[in-house]
C-alpha cells in the first residue's frame, strides 16, 4: 500500500521520467563507441601509438632505443595496464580502455559545468552533447588527445573547485603537467590554469606553487629519459609551414585555421549564435565565458602545423560548456532561448543521426581483414627482420604486425621527407608498398630514385590484390600489395 502510494506521487513521476530520459541519453551517446570498440579498423595513427607501446613493453626505452615524437606519460601507462592484464596485440582492448579515458573526460566536464551551471541537468547535457559530437567529429581511434584532455580538464575542475585555497595548486600544477606530458598541446593548460589565477585573492602564492607543482613532472621525466628535450623543443614537428626563405609561411597557417573554424561552425552551428549571446552572460560569469573563448581560440594554434579533424578534440569540451552556459543566461527572453534550443536540436538530432549511420555503414570485417594481412605478411618475414612501411595507405598494418620496424622508426606523414623515405627504403630488410603509388598523398615521396631503386629488387611476393576503379583512366585497375625482399640487407 507505501508503494502503491509512493508511484502515484507526482514528483517521483517526475523524477522517474528525469532518470529515465537521462539513462536513454547515455546509452544513446555511448553505444556507437561501443560499436566502434568490437568493430573499428586499427588506425594510422593508433597503429603508431600502439606500436610504441609494444616497443616499450619489449623493454625498450624512448628516444634513445627508438624513436618516438610525442610525450610519454600514456604509452607506459597504456603498457602498464595491458602488462597487468597480459593483454597482447589486441585492439578491442585497446579501445575499451582508452575509452575509459572518454568517459572520465565527459564526467570531468558535469563536474565543472556544475560549478558554472548549478544545474545538474544542464551540467548532464554538456557532457552528452560532448561526447556526441566527439564522436561525430572524427571516427573513435587511439589517439592521445582525449587522455590529455582529462588530466587539463581535471587541473581546471580542481583550479575553480577549490580557488581559495593554496597548497593544492603544486597538485594542479602536477595535473596540468601530466596533460603537456600525455601531447605535447596540453601545454594550452598552463596558460588557462593561469589566466584562472589572476583572478584568486591568493593568486601569487598559488601561482609560485603551480609553477613548481607543473616543473616537478617535467624534471622528472627529464632525469628518467633525457633525451626527451628534443620533443619539448618541437623535434621539428610542423616545418612544413616554413617556406624556402626560412619564414613561416603566414597564407598556409590562416588558411588552415580557418579551414578549423569553418570544420567546426559547420558540425556544430549553434555555436556561431551562442558567440552572439556572449552580452546575456552575466559579470560574475563572465571571467568563465572568457577561459572558455580562450580555450577555443588557443587550441585552434594546433592547426599552424597541420590541419587533422582530430586536432578539434581539444576545442570541442570549451564549445560545450559554453554553448550550455549562454543557454543558461537566456532564459527569460523567450524568442532567443526557443529559437536557440531549436538550433541545440538541430545539432543533437543531426549528430546522433551521423554517428549511427557512421557505425551502421561500415565495414564489420575490416578489422578482421587487417589481423589476417598481417598474418599473411608476417608469414614471408623471417624471425628478427626489419619491415619499413613505405605507403601511407598500409601504415594501420604496423601495430597488428608487431614486427620491428627499420632503424627502430615509425615515421609516416607529414614528417616523413624524400630524404628519410629513401634511407628507410635502403636500409630496411623487407618493404611493404602498393605497386600504384598513392597520387593524391605524399606523392612528393615517390621520387626518381625511389622508384628506380624499387624496380631494382626482383625479390617481391605480392601479398594481396585488389580491383579499383581509377576515375581518371575511367577503367579499372588491379592495385596490389608488394613485399619486397631488399637482398642487401636479408
Amino acid at each position: 500500500m507505501i508503494v502503491s502510494k509512493l508511484y502515484q506521487n507526482p514528483i517521483y513521476k517526475k523524477k522517474g521520467v528525469k532518470i529515465i530520459w537521462f539513462v536513454l541519453l547515455a546509452i544513446l551517446a555511448i553505444t556507437p563507441y561501443i560499436y566502434a570498440i568490437l568493430f573499428s579498423p586499427v588506425s594510422l595513427d593508433g597503429s603508431y601509438y600502439l606500436s610504441m607501446v609494444e616497443r616499450i613493453r619489449d623493454g625498450l626505452v624512448p628516444y634513445s632505443d627508438f624513436m618516438m615524437g610525442y610525450t610519454p606519460v600514456l604509452f607506459y601507462i597504456t603498457a602498464f595496464v595491458k602488462n597487468v592484464f597480459s593483454i597482447g596485440i589486441n585492439y578491442g582492448f585497446d579501445l575499451g580502455f582508452h575509452f575509459c579515458f572518454q568517459v572520465i573526460v565527459s564526467f570531468l566536464l558535469y563536474k565543472i559545468a556544475l560549478l558554472l551551471l548549478l544545474r545538474k541537468d544542464y551540467s548532464y547535457y554538456v557532457s552528452i552533447f560532448y561526447l556526441l559530437i566527439s564522436f561525430w567529429i572524427t571516427q573513435y581511434e587511439f589517439i592521445l588527445e582525449i587522455p590529455s584532455l582529462m588530466w587539463g580538464l581535471f587541473a581546471i575542475y580542481l583550479a575553480i573547485r577549490y580557488q581559495d585555497k593554496i597548497i593544492i595548486f603544486i597538485l594542479v600544477g602536477c595535473i596540468a603537467s601530466i596533460s603537456f606530458l600525455t601531447k605535447q598541446f596540453g601545454f594550452g593548460y598552463f596558460f588557462l590554469i593561469i589566466y584562472l589565477i589572476l583572478f584568486n585573492q591568493n593568486r601569487w602564492k598559488q601561482l609560485i606553487l603551480f609553477v613548481i607543482g607543473y616543473s616537478i613532472p617535467l624534471i622528472l621525466i627529464s632525469n628518467s629519459l633525457p633525451e626527451i628535450t628534443n620533443v619539448f623543443l618541437g623535434n621539428g614537428y610542423g616545418t612544413q609551414l616554413i617556406d624556402k626563405s626560412g619564414g613561416i609561411n603566414i597564407v598556409d597557417v590562416l588558411k588552415r585555421i580557418g579551414e578549423a573554424c569553418f570544420y567546426i561552425i559547420y558540425r556544430v552551428p549553434v555555436l556561431l549564435v551562442a558567440l552572439g549571446l556572449i552580452h546575456f552572460i552575466p559579470p560574475k560569469q563572465k571571467k568563465y565565458a572568457v577561459l572558455l573563448l580562450i580555450g577555443m581560440a588557443g587550441f585552434l594554434l594546433q592547426f599552424v602545423f597541420a590541419m587533422f579533424i582530430h586536432y578539434t578534440l581539444y576545442i570541442i569540451p570549451f564549445a560545450s560548456l559554453y554553448i550550455f552556459l549562454v543557454l543558461n543566461n537566456i532564459q527569460k527572453n523567450k524568442i532567443i532561448f526557443a529559437t536557440y534550443v531549436f538550433a541545440l536540436l538541430v545539432v543533437f538530432v543531426f549528430s546522433v543521426e551521423k554517428n549511427y549511420n557512421r557505425v551502421l555503414s561500415s565495414n564489420h570485417e575490416q578489422r578482421n581483414n587487417q589481423l589476417m594481412l598481417a598474418e599473411r605478411i608476417k608469414q614471408n618475414i623471417e624471425p628478427g627482420k626489419s619491415i619499413y612501411i613505405a605507403d601511407v595507405r598500409l601504415v594501420d598494418l604496423y601495430y597488428p604486425l608487431n614486427v620491428k620496424p627499420t632503424n627502430m622508426g615509425y615515421t609516416f606523414g607529414l614528417a616523413l621527407t624524400e630524404k628519410i623515405h629513401y634511407k628507410q627504403l635502403h636500409e630496411a630488410d623487407y618493404i611493404l608498398i602498393y605497386e600504384i603509388p598513392d597520387k593524391q598523398n605524399f606523392d612528393y615521396l615517390n621520387s626518381g630514385r625511389v622508384v628506380n631503386y624499387l624496380n631494382k629488387i626482383l625479390d617481391k611476393t605480392v601479398i594481396e590484390k585488389n580491383v579499383y576503379f581509377d576515375k581518371d583512366l575511367n577503367k579499372y585497375r588491379e592495385q596490389r600489395i608488394i613485399l619486397y625482399r631488399n637482398r642487401h640487407k636479408v
